[in-house]
């Protein structure tokens, strides 16, 4: 059995909980073992404010985070329109550095993982190629 949110619930980071005016208390009961709840959810955001050497530095702790909520990575470069998502199945094959830094803020210490920055090419706007938006407007 498929459970979809309702359609009352905006987009977003859903956490079906089974609420009463979703589920009828009996129906809860019965169903609990078998049943699968699709999550939808945004993927964890982090900003960089450079790439090196055509990588994407990520803190080790963020990506652990994403891996064990199962959320997608969206990496975007400041400064810039650019950024990529890497699906949460894929965290675990970036390169880990060995060198250790400790944070300035909380003092936490952490490595870094390297992602080849390969940014989504959907994400051209529309208005930069005029041919294409007189077709849409037209």
């Amino acid at each position: 059995m498929v459970i979809r949110p309702p359609k009352h619930y905006s987009k977003g980071s859903y956490d079906l909980a089974l609420d009463s005016a979703f589920f009828s208390q009996e129906r809860k009961k019965a169903e609990m073992k078998s049943l699968i709840i699709i999550m939808v959810s945004k993927p964890r955001k982090v900003k960089i404010n450079r790439l090196w050497h055509g990588d994407a530095s990520i803190r080790d702790y963020l990506v652990e985070w994403a891996i064990q909520e199962k959320r997608d990575l969206q990496i975007i470069l400041k400064n810039s329109d650019k950024w990529m998502i890497i699906p949460w199945q894929d965290l675990d094959k970036g390169r880990r550095n060995p060198e250790k830094f400790r944070s300035k803020h909380d003092s936490r210490i952490y490595s870094l993982i390297d992602f080849r920055w390969k940014p989504d090419e959907s994400q051209k706007s529309l208005f930069d190629d005029p041919e294409t938006f007189s077709k849409l407007v037209l």
